[in-house]
């Protein structure tokens, strides 16, 4: 695999970008915890990441439903405006 480098300048261009995306979803998470007020982290689902990342970047929350057959099911909803 090749290595590209890049310039002190691009770096900290890059890591402003990413400092920026990470103050976004801190604030998003702020946003999640007002919206479930008491909520409990139950787990990580790490194979639908990209999935339920674009589903919350077009406004939308995920809501996790258990079946009557065991099974986990998972719905994005529009978040209400208030």
């Amino acid at each position: 695999m090749s290595r590209r480098h890049i310039s002190q300048r691009e770096a900290h261009r890059l890591e402003k970008s990413l400092d920026e995306l990470r103050a976004e979803r801190n604030s998003e998470r702020r946003a999640w915890a007002r919206e479930y007020p008491g909520g409990t982290h139950l787990g990580t689902i790490t194979w639908l990441s990209g999935r339920m990342e674009a589903a919350q970047m077009l406004g939308h929350a995920i809501v996790a439903v258990q079946t009557n057959d065991g099974k986990t099911e998972l719905f994005a909803l529009p978040v209400s405006k208030r």
